[in-house]
This record gives structure tokens, C-alpha cells and sequence, in this order.
């Protein structure tokens, strides 16, 4: 199965004009039937496929950045990591949006940042956050560094990831906004391995943009 949105821009702060997102389809090679009909569409413009899930990371109050320290008297601000804070462990509990890149995206991302080679079990960290809407602040949420591991939990399981670089730059049609988070770019490939244990299925969500706004009434 798979739905579509279409987005006018004079209401919506995105780089795309539709997502598509595939869900319900256990067969792989169906799934491969899907995106490449969508590949293959007239008018298309740029196109980013991706695989993505969602976990956290637990962080201690010096991991966060200092900018987000600082801002103590943000109301909204304060309240969020309140949410967010587990007092049994002294930790924060930090969103971590894992977004697999296909292999031509992937390999113009890692251009634009300056990354020649991921291996497996590293990962580019998007370390900044817009939260201009909701807590009027923007900026590095903590202060990890590249070649330090990041922990990401799953099924209570921590993983290592290697930090290989930290940047504020998204690749196209993802943004990290409204909630502190962060963001981190893999491989198809290793988004295999953190799933291959599990029965789970991969959501696909295909972003682009188009000449034609009818590309997708047929």
C-alpha cells in the first residue's frame, strides 16, 4: 500500500512538493515494483528515498550544549526536557531519528558534508535543532563530537554508532524541528543490521519535487 501528500509551500516550510509513503507491503521485491514505478514518473525533479526509524539516546546534563543550558529562563524550553528527563537514571532522554539514505542520495550528501567513506556503524550526526516555533531557540542540542559514539537504544538493547561527522546541514527534505532531537544519516545497508533480529517492518518514504503538479493523479 502506499499514500501521497501534496504540500503548498506558501503554508508549509518544506523543500518538497508530495511524499509517498510505502507501508503494508511485506514483500521486498513488490516494494522495489513500487519505488521504481515511482522512480520512473514523468516530470520529476528531485527525488530522496528513505528508510527511517525512531529511538533515543540517554545523555547526561553535560553532553547537552550550552546554548541549550543557558536558555533556563524559556518556559517552553524548560518544560520539554523536564519531559524528557528520567530522574532514576539522572539522564535526558534524547529522540534519535535513524534515516537510511539510498545510495545515489547518500553518496551526494556525503559530498556536500565532506565525507568520503561510512562504514558500517557510523553514522553523520545532524546535530542541530529548529525550535524557533516552539520554544523560540535553534542550535546544537548537545555537544558530541565526531569519532565519539553515540548510544542509541533498541528494545533496551544500547547500540554503539560511531560519530563520523557533525553537521547542521539536512539532506534534502529532512528537517528537525519543534521537539529537541537529533538526527542520524546511515546506510541502506546498515539499516538492515539494526532491524535484521527483528520483525519489523521498514516504512519507505519517497520525497520529490515535480514540474507537473497532476504527476500523481493516474
Amino acid at each position: 500500500e502506499y499514500m501521497y501528500e501534496g504540500f503548498d509551500t506558501l503554508y508549509a516550510t518544506v523543500d518538497y512538493d508530495y511524499s509517498i509513503l510505502i507501508y503494508g507491503e511485506k514483500d521486498e521485491q513488490r516494494k522495489e515494483e513500487i519505488k521504481n514505478k515511482i522512480k520512473n514518473l514523468p516530470s520529476i525533479e528531485k527525488l530522496s528515498i528513505q528508510n527511517g526509524m525512531y529511538t533515543y539516546t540517554k545523555v547526561t546534563q553535560d553532553r547537552i550544549s550550552k546554548k541549550m543550558l543557558q536558555a533556563k529562563d524559556n518556559k517552553e524550553l524548560s518544560l520539554m526536557f523536564k519531559n524528557i528527563y528520567d530522574e532514576t537514571q539522572n539522564k535526558y532522554n534524547i529522540e534519535v531519528r535513524v534515516i537510511a539514505l539510498e545510495e545515489e542520495t547518500l553518496q551526494q550528501y556525503k559530498k556536500e558534508v565532506g565525507v568520503s567513506e561510512l562504514k558500517d556503524n557510523q553514522a553523520i550526526l545532524i546535530n542541530y535543532v529548529d525550535m524557533l516555533r516552539t520554544a523560540k531557540i535553534e542550535g546544537n542540542l548537545t555537544n558530541h563530537q565526531e569519532k565519539e559514539k553515540i548510544n542509541i537504544l533498541k528494545e533496551n538493547k544500547e547500540i554503539p554508532i560511531e560519530i563520523i561527522k557533525v553537521t547542521d546541514k539536512m539532506p534534502f527534505a529532512i528537517k528537525n524541528q519543534n521537539v529537541p532531537g537529533l538526527i542520524i544519516i546511515i546506510s541502506q545497508e546498515q539499516m538492515q543490521q539494526l532491524l535484521k533480529e527483528e520483525d519489523q517492518e521498514i516504512i519507505t518514504t519517497v520525497y520529490m519535487t515535480a514540474k507537473d503538479d497532476k504527476i500523481l493523479e493516474e
